[in-house]
């Protein structure tokens, strides 16, 4: 009986429990001797490829979300520092980057410098973590994060839930700030992962040893 699949997003994902299943029917016993093994049970699931368009795609959608937050937190408006370094003397944006260890400013590259787009990223993932307003952004997120529920779990969850929401809505409609990185991953990633499998097949089964995909064309 061939395996049966399910769709995610635009993929089709095998079930190895299904498979696992068939193998436990065939082999009556198997399972709680796998179980007794428990770290001298290995799990191997060998895989394709993966899907490496949707991979791309969104690895290169949490890129541009990435790229999007770091230049918003580096304008001079929210990042007092930098503002001080623009507006310091040319002379001394040197010392100060000595100083501070920063990487090399893109303003002082060549225009037609093909590592000029390397040179912008750096320099604001540099500067992105000196910004005193993002700090302030993140203060803020923690404490509506730190909430957590009293009472019945069952009944206040929910109502935890849509105030976080609520507040982190409004919390980012206060600084103007893009999507956070963090929110900007597609959860289809997480069903094309080679090692998902074998993870599955683990978790069902109650194996503890190691769960390896191994990846081959």
């Amino acid at each position: 009986m061939a395996p049966t699949t399910r769709r995610a997003g635009t993929q089709q994902v095998k079930q190895p429990d299904v498979i696992y299943d068939q193998s436990l029917d065939q082999n009556p016993g198997v399972e709680e001797l796998l179980q007794s093994l428990k770290t001298q049970a290995h799990i191997y699931v060998a895989t394709g490829l993966s899907d490496f368009p949707l991979h791309y795609e969104k690895a290169m959608q949490y890129y541009k979300a990435q790229q999007c937050w770091n230049r918003f937190w580096c304008r001079e408006e929210v990042n007092s520092e930098l503002a001080t370094y623009r507006a310091a003397p040319a002379s001394a944006r040197q010392r100060i980057r000595e100083e501070i260890g920063a990487p090399p400013d893109p303003a002082d590259s060549d225009p037609t410098d093909e590592n000029n787009e390397l040179i912008t990223e750096r320099w604001h993932a540099f500067w992105v973590n000196r910004s005193d307003a993002l700090r302030q952004y993140l203060e803020a997120l923690k404490k509506i994060e730190a909430e957590s529920v009293t009472g019945d779990i069952e009944k206040e969850k929910v109502h935890l839930m849509r105030r976080k929401s609520a507040a982190r809505r409004k919390l980012n409609a206060s600084y103007g700030c893009p999507t956070e990185p963090w929110n900007a991953v597609d959860p289809m990633l997480l069903w094309n992962l080679p090692n998902i499998p074998a993870a599955q097949i683990s978790m069902l089964a109650r194996i503890t040893g190691p769960a390896v995909a191994p990846v081959a064309a």
